[in-house]
């Protein structure tokens, strides 16, 4: 029992900071130059968000473990992909580096986290 509570308090912890960052993107997506749907700036929307919908589409599954563990591992390539992608605005100088630096971090927290939730689930 005391391990499902840790990973409620791990899930709920974790889809409100990939929230948080996925609405600071669109905010920061407002000053990213607009190219049509294969653009940076749409590619970085959709996929922070993404981040999200996985985190979401796994805890309503949470009752079956492999498709748990499947929409979690993918949150972590959409998670990873946004990293990737952050990389890409700040090479092509659309990103302050400071502000692509808070972006990765907090990524990189949100991919250690859902590693923890597979590593709990997985025992």
């Amino acid at each position: 029992m005391e391990n499902r509570t840790i990973n409620l308090l791990i899930a709920q912890n974790v889809y409100s900071m990939a929230t948080q960052v996925a609405l600071h993107i669109f905010e920061l997506s407002r000053a990213l130059p607009y190219g049509g749907p294969e653009s940076t700036r749409s590619k970085l929307i959709q996929v922070s968000g993404n981040v999200c919908s996985r985190l979401s589409d796994a805890w309503q599954n949470r009752n079956t473990r492999n498709i748990h563990l499947e929409k979690l591992s993918q949150a972590t390539e959409k998670a990873t992909a946004t990293i990737d992608l952050i990389q890409e605005a700040l090479d092509d100088n659309f990103l302050d580096p400071r502000i692509a630096g808070v972006l990765n971090k907090n990524y990189q927290q949100i991919i250690d986290k859902i590693s923890d939730m597979i590593a709990n689930i997985k025992t």
